[in-house]
Order: structure tokens, then sequence, then C-alpha cells
């Protein structure tokens, strides 16, 4: 449970930091991780053929490469569901 506990605080110390550069919270990525080895996973979901990467998802792409440079794996994955 610990852990949980503490990458819930990571988390919300990476939201947070965001926040400060950014002033909001739009365009932060559907998902993120943390690593025991101090990585970060951030992944934004679109569904295929419905939707693109936003301006603004760009912007907080680039103000996660500038807080965490290499420790920062960012991808967008593609979600193909039936309908």
């Amino acid at each position: 449970m610990t852990d949980i506990l503490e990458n819930c605080v990571e988390t919300v110390r990476i939201l947070t930091r965001v926040y400060e550069r950014r002033g909001s919270f739009r365009g932060v990525p559907d998902v993120i991780a943390i690593f025991p080895d101090g990585r970060i996973a951030a992944r934004e979901i679109k569904r295929a053929g419905k939707g693109d990467v936003k301006p603004n998802q760009h912007e907080v792409a680039d103000t996660l490469r500038d807080l965490f440079g290499w420790k920062l794996d960012l991808a967008v994955v593609e979600w193909h569901c039936r309908e």
C-alpha cells in the first residue's frame, strides 16, 4: 500500500510542476506512470481515426520533456475498437 501512496504523491508532484509552468491541466496525458528507477511513462490515448494530438498536448509534451528529460517516456497510443 505504501508504494501506491508514494506513486500517487509523485504523480501529484508532476502535475503540480506542469500546472506551475502552464497555469492549466489542459493537454495533460491520459496516463502517467512512475517506475521505481525514476522513469516516467506518459501516454495519450487516441481512438483510431477519430482524434489528433492538439496544440495544447504538444505544449504539455514539451513542458514534460523540459522538466524530466531522459526520465520521460512519452507516447501516443492509438486505440482500435469495434463500433
